[in-house]
């Protein structure tokens, strides 16, 4: 066990990379309010195939890293069938995307993309490539164009929950509304893409390997707030089943992870000294694990248990002390259990 002083969760030399998991009942407010010590432990065993609370949170945490880590991957693979010829149809100029060593459009018709295995983007680290091309349709901009993505052996290294996953497989971007995201500095949009795989993304994680589905809609509007162009960003699913994501965890359980509030994002909510905290700053996801409900909300910080919902930028968008909680409740004794990881060290 580990005893943490509250303030020092705070300083960034001592937090470190930490794992908050607080066991607590009704007592939680008051030890918020009295500044007692917070004591973060790893609570549970992960027994095989019997999902404790631990290995529940851990189950929660391990599905918003790839979730946010393939949310990334499509707007990259986006951006650049946006601006490459061939695929977008007469845009030629390929901005830089964060971490890459190298953009290839040699051949026209397909991007790749490499990642270079040392620069932090949105917290992570990411190494690996990506394949990008126009399966369907004329061009991308066009109503109904399809993209097909191929992950090769991605690494992801996230630092914060110290966690290294790879991904394989490939998915597809679907332009719903048509058009093109440098439209959106002159319009209001809204640019729709949904993002669908069936079985086809492989994610290693501690040795194993298991196959996850992902059926989740990005929607980007321009907020144009004081004649600046503020790219939103909401996230909701189209399916029918309201299931965005399913797939089976390290642990060898099912889960299904369903947006109950749609994820909110933009590029003006959260100004950091170094740009915008490109992150969610509102939403709930409820995943589901073997009868467990983990409940993640975005947009929170280590003080609070907020519900996902607006909460601006706790201390002035300091990135060490926003990011997301995750609730879930053991069934035999009603604790309630929290997990909070901030986005960024």
């Amino acid at each position: 066990m580990i005893v943490i002083p509250f303030k020092d969760i705070f300083d960034k030399r001592k937090r470190k990379i930490y794992m908050a998991f607080i066991k607590l009942r009704a007592s939680w407010p008051l030890l918020m309010a009295s500044g007692a010590a917070l004591v973060l432990c790893s609570c549970g065993k992960e027994a095989g195939n019997v999902i404790t609370p631990a290995s529940n949170s851990t189950s929660a945490t391990d599905y918003v890293i790839v979730s946010n880590a393939m949310n990334a991957l499509a707007d990259d693979a986006a951006l650049s069938a946006d601006q490459t010829n061939g695929i977008a149809r007469g845009i030629i100029q390929l901005p830089g995307v964060c971490g890459s060593s190298a953009v290839d459009t040699s051949n026209g018709q397909t991007v790749t993309i490499t990642y270079d295995s040392t620069t932090f983007c949105e917290g992570v680290i990411r190494s690996g490539s990506v394949s990008i091309a126009l399966t369907t349709g004329n061009g991308w901009s066009t109503r109904g164009a399809v993209i097909t993505v191929t992950i090769i052996n991605l690494g992801v290294n996230d630092p914060m929950t110290n966690q290294q996953l790879t991904l394989n497989g490939s998915f597809t971007i679907t332009n719903e509304s048509g058009g093109l995201l440098a439209g959106l500095s002159t319009g209001p949009g809204p640019i729709i893409r949904r993002h669908q795989s069936l079985n086809s993304i492989q994610v290693t994680n501690s040795g194993t390997t298991t196959n996850w589905s992902f059926d989740r809609t990005r929607s980007w509007a321009n907020l144009n707030i004081n004649s600046t162009t503020v790219y939103n960003i909401s996230e909701y699913s189209e399916a029918s089943s309201g299931v965005e994501c399913t797939g089976v965890n390290r642990f060898g359980q099912v889960f299904t992870s369903n947006i109950d509030t749609t994820i909110q994002a933009d590029t003006y909510k959260c100004p950091l000294a170094s740009g915008p905290l490109m992150e969610p700053y509102a939403g709930v996801v409820s995943h589901n694990v073997a009868g467990l409900v983990n409940t993640i909300a975005y947009g929170t910080n280590i003080q609070d248990t907020h519900t996902g919902t607006d909460q601006s930028c706790p201390s002035g968008g300091s990135s060490g002390n926003y990011g997301y909680f995750i609730t879930y409740i053991e069934p035999t004794t009603n604790y309630i259990g929290y997990t909070f990881w901030a986005y960024y060290l």
